[in-house]
């Protein structure tokens, strides 16, 4: 059966199983609340990584968890031997005829957040996804494919290492010529945003002109998942006419606006619009458009609101879905250093930059010969 049956490379053959043929699921029930108190040397890993380290660990080999409940479902991890996860992932066993990283590879390339069910909190079933399909070799073709892949993930895992250093060198830099955010030990001026900025939304009218949302156009959409570590990620957009952003001025977005997620479980993230390109407010996206550049310079002021995200959520309205509305991040209080420490600052920022724009570039070339390989033996 040709749907059956896949050969890579002359004889080698893979047939195809269901992924509920390879692997076993297991529970976690620790809770976040029950290790508040406990410390020690085992990891404990969460959606975002580890959460903290603690006295106990439940899994004596390396092993594959999947969130499963909240933001982040279907993502897929490899984890360390002597280390547990929170109760909102799942454990992932595999069986005698497949190599445990053979089958993360394998589970990595399906998209399992397309099996969620719920709306306040979505969640998936391993009843659901193990229906999934992959292509088995034998044990000694598994591990050929891995020692592939893994030569990949190694460079990946420098570069993004490379990168979260170079970000926080940013912070350190930062912190020396301002010192803490959220603190003005230096006793800079203290201004509230909305008296230096311009700070808007969509209105609940204008809903409506967005639902023809399109995959090509003249308007790049800025939505919430396109802001992130204060630059526009654009891997994933949608578009707008022209006429119809041009027919919602005071939401359009021009070079040296900022924007901000203002809903939702990363309300405060933060970019800044440091092109050309044409954008637009998506709903659940604020512009903080500065007054006068003479007097803050913008690079400088996308870190400065970058690092005091904890003050935004915290003034966030206290309901199932945290929100801020526009008149709160006007009211938001924020140091004022002057503008030639800022100006100094920014030059400092794009600097750093140019290295992160190579970096990334590498970064990305990998991720997508990995995205081929995966196809080619997963596919």
């Amino acid at each position: 059966n040709p749907t059956k049956i896949k050969r890579v490379g002359g004889n080698v053959v893979m047939e195809k199983v269901k992924l509920g043929d390879v692997c076993e699921r297991g529970p976690s029930n620790i809770a976040q609340k029950d290790i508040i108190n406990n410390d020690g040397v085992y990891p404990i890993y969460g959606a975002s990584g580890i959460i903290k380290y603690v006295d106990f660990y439940t899994q004596e080999n390396e092993y594959i968890a999947i969130v499963k409940d909240g933001a982040g479902i279907g993502r897929t991890m490899i984890l360390p031997a002597k280390s547990s996860i929170i109760g909102t992932m799942q454990y992932i066993f595999p069986k005698k005829n497949i190599y445990v990283r053979y089958l993360y590879y394998a589970i990595k390339s399906m998209n399992l957040a397309k099996y969620y069910s719920g709306v306040t909190i979505p969640h998936i079933y391993f009843k659901d996804y193990q229906k999934e399909q992959l292509y088995l070799p034998g044990l000694d073709m598994q591990k050929k494919i891995v020692q592939k892949l893994d030569k990949i993930q190694e460079i990946i895992d420098i570069r993004e290492k490379q990168l979260e250093q170079l970000d926080k060198l940013i912070k350190s830099q930062f912190v020396e010529m301002f010192g803490e955010a959220t603190k003005n030990e230096k006793m800079f001026p203290v201004v509230n945003i909305g008296d230096r900025c311009f700070v808007t939304k969509l209105a609940g009218f204008e809903y409506s002109k967005y639902i023809d949302y399109k995959d090509s156009g003249d308007v790049i959409m800025v939505r919430g998942l396109n802001v992130k570590n204060q630059r526009l990620k654009l891997d994933d957009v949608y578009y707008i006419e022209q006429s119809v952003s041009d027919s919602l001025p005071r939401s359009q977005l021009k070079c040296g606006d900022i924007c901000m997620t203002y809903v939702g479980i990363n309300i405060g993230d933060v970019a800044l619009v440091d092109n050309m390109n044409n954008y637009h407010l998506a709903p659940n996206v604020a512009k903080i458009s500065i007054n006068d550049i003479n007097e803050i310079n913008p690079q400088f002021f996308v870190y400065l609101l970058a690092y005091n995200k904890s003050n935004f959520a915290s003034n966030a309205t206290n309901t199932a879905k945290q929100a801020l509305n526009m008149e709160r991040i006007r009211k938001l209080s924020v140091m004022l250093p002057p503008i030639d420490l800022q100006n100094k600052f920014a030059l400092i920022v794009e600097q750093i930059d140019k290295q992160k724009f190579e970096i990334q570039k590498s970064l990305e070339e990998m991720q997508l010969l990995q995205e081929s390989l995966m196809n080619k033996y997963f596919g």
